[in-house]
């Protein structure tokens, strides 16, 4: 597979690695691929542009090891987007497992209340994904779900917006400073 992706795609100027990330065949399992080359590679060190963009197809494939492995070659898990989302924004959108998004909260170095650039915080994205393991996750690190978006909504607000009574419930229970809509 490796053999043919490098006689297929690849040209003087980019590494295999830089390809991979551009390969959008749902066909190529693109996470086990570049973890082969990051295992493989005598290299210390990825770029982090490319180790991003890999962060982000491993977020959405759920894909813990290869994170781990972007990590340990020096990819900075809290680089933010063009729109002010990290690699926890994502895994949390892509309703990536409760160890994923706990190494992410655990190693990325991320304001666990920090807002995008539409002022949504992580809870507002949790929320509406109605991501119940990541919703308790960021609960017990104590991000605040009363602070409005740009919009003037609340995680609290969007929950009852979308019908999501059990993270009323959840949100409700856990609230120091009581239920506020």
């Amino acid at each position: 597979m490796i053999e043919y992706l490098t006689n297929k795609f690849l040209n003087s100027k980019q590494t295999l690695l830089e390809k991979i990330v551009q390969i959008h065949d749902k066909k190529i399992n693109i996470t086990k691929l570049a973890k082969t080359l990051i295992e493989k590679s005598d290299c210390t060190k990825i770029d982090n542009t490319i180790g991003q963009k890999l962060l982000i197809k491993a977020t959405y494939a759920n894909d813990l090891d290869l994170v781990k492995a972007l990590h340990d070659k020096g990819v900075k898990l809290g680089t933010k987007d063009l729109l002010g989302r990290t690699s926890l924004h994502h895994a949390i959108k892509a309703g990536a497992g409760k160890d994923l998004i706990e190494f992410l909260i655990d190693n990325a170095g991320i304001d666990i209340n920090a807002c995008d650039k539409s002022g949504s915080t992580l809870m507002h994205w949790a929320v509406n994904s109605h991501h119940i393991p990541a919703i308790k996750l960021l609960q017990t690190k104590k991000a605040d779900y009363f602070t409005p978006d740009y919009l003037g909504q609340t995680p609290l607000k969007l929950a009852e917006y979308y019908g999501h009574d059990d993270v009323i419930e959840l949100l409700a229970e856990n609230s120091s400073a009581g239920y506020y809509v």
